[in-house]
């Protein structure tokens, strides 16, 4: 046993054993999945989860209302609540941590898309108004350039908004062939789905259309998801047509971006996808589909399904992985309305890829020469050889050479060689 750990991380030596095929195995000690129910004493039900980039706090918003709620996950007691301006009943789209402080929201209200800017710990929003004239139907924020792309229910067009400190700003629009139907962003390529099943693909942060990935045999694409690796999307799709075989399906696929092949496919639900979060390392897939209380945990690795990554009595309205990867948050659209946070638990045994220990190894030369040399008037180089041939970096200086002080080493002639 090499070590314990109760927060996902410890240290280790590496041992002086080179191998290229080192397998650590993992051992989950606590079996217990802990379940925790959060209750902010609301009437509605919360219907959009964001976590902070730490995994140290959890956002809320309700419907109806559009309060927001922050939670701590630790202690799972309430910090801070605010709202919205009233604008009728509202119906969240979209929420996200800005930064550590601030906080945005897209919602609708009475056929029209809105958006919010919050302050952590202030009531009242910095900025919030009208930025649609219609419904929003998807939104991602670009944190790092704090950049958002919303798309509407019926334009042909991504509109950007820029994120200030204390307002949102347009910056302009990115039109596209047909209706967009979803958006997803990475650090460098923003992703849009269009109603005819295609995904067209952004550099950032200029917008300039980067290539295209076109599916007919797809089903209308409901939802977008980049995951955190930054090698595949995973695509959640509306319900295809009745199947012989199948009956209705609403399928579920992950695309390697790099090839541009779909590599997993699941087409077991029967409802079109409303939530979908990944883990951080990427293994772990969850959607989550309308009017179903479960959200099966797909495990990319195997392509198996490894039960439910949340469960409700009520149908599911958002779920959503940790950052830290120790938690999935969800929460019911009916009743009984809950907002619950679990501990996720990796699968009891599992064995890590192939690692490897690399080597060092050196390769020098000796020189022995007359005591005369070191009374000698005049300066005598002598030139040696000192190389590692091993497979791990090892800074060679000064110290490599023994002798009196009147010994200089004088060049060396590259990086791992003197």
């Amino acid at each position: 046993e090499i070590t314990v750990t109760s927060d996902s991380s410890a240290s280790w030596t590496v041992p002086n054993a080179p191998t290229p095929n080192l397998r650590l195995r993992l051992r989950q000690l606590d079996a217990q999945n802990r379940t925790y129910t959060l209750n902010d004493q609301s009437q509605t039900a919360v219907s959009r989860i964001t976590f902070r980039s730490d995994g140290n706090r959890l956002l809320v918003q309700h419907a109806i209302n559009g309060e927001l709620v922050e939670w701590d996950v630790a202690t799972r007691q309430i910090l801070w609540r605010a709202m919205p301006p009233d604008v009728g009943q509202i119906q969240p789209v979209f929420l996200a941590y800005v930064d550590q402080s601030l906080a945005v929201t897209l919602y609708n209200a009475r056929g029209r898309g809105y958006a919010a800017l919050f302050r952590i710990g202030q009531s009242a929003p910095l900025w919030s108004g009208q930025i649609l004239g219609q419904n929003i139907a998807g939104g991602a924020l670009d944190s790092a350039r704090r950049t958002l792309a919303v798309i509407g229910s019926l334009a042909p067009a991504v509109e950007l908004f820029q994120i200030e400190q204390s307002a949102i700003n347009p910056t302009g629009a990115v039109p596209v062939p047909v209706l967009a139907t979803s958006v997803a962003i990475t650090s460098r390529t923003a992703f849009v789905a269009l109603r005819d099943s295609r995904i067209q693909l952004y550099r950032l942060p200029e917008w300039s259309l980067d290539g295209e990935f076109s599916f007919p045999y797809l089903p209308h694409v409901t939802l977008l998801h980049a995951m955190p690796d930054g090698k595949r999307l995973a695509i959640g799709c509306s319900v295809s047509q009745t199947s012989v075989v199948q009956g209705f399906s609403a399928p579920a696929f992950v695309l390697d971006l790099a090839s541009g092949q779909i590599i997993r496919s699941d087409r077991r639900a029967a409802s079109t996808p409303v939530a979908v979060t990944s883990s951080t390392d990427s293994r772990y897939l969850v959607f989550g589909y309308r009017g179903q209380p479960q959200s099966p945990l797909w495990d990319l690795a195997t392509n198996m399904v490894l039960g439910q990554a949340s469960t409700h009595q009520g149908v599911l309205a958002d779920v959503q992985f940790s950052p830290d990867q120790r938690y999935v948050a969800s929460s019911s659209g009916t009743a009984p309305l809950e907002l619950v946070l679990r501990t996720f638990l990796f699968p009891e045994t599992t064995v890590s890829a192939a690692l490897t220990i690399g080597s060092f190894a050196l390769a020098l030369d000796t020189l022995r020469f007359a005591p005369v040399y070191a009374y000698a008037r005049t300066d005598t180089t002598f030139v040696g050889r000192l190389c590692n041939t091993g497979t791990v970096p090892l800074p060679l200086s000064g110290h490599w050479i023994e002798g009196e002080p009147t010994f200089q080493l004088v060049q060396p002639l590259a990086a791992d060689t003197l």
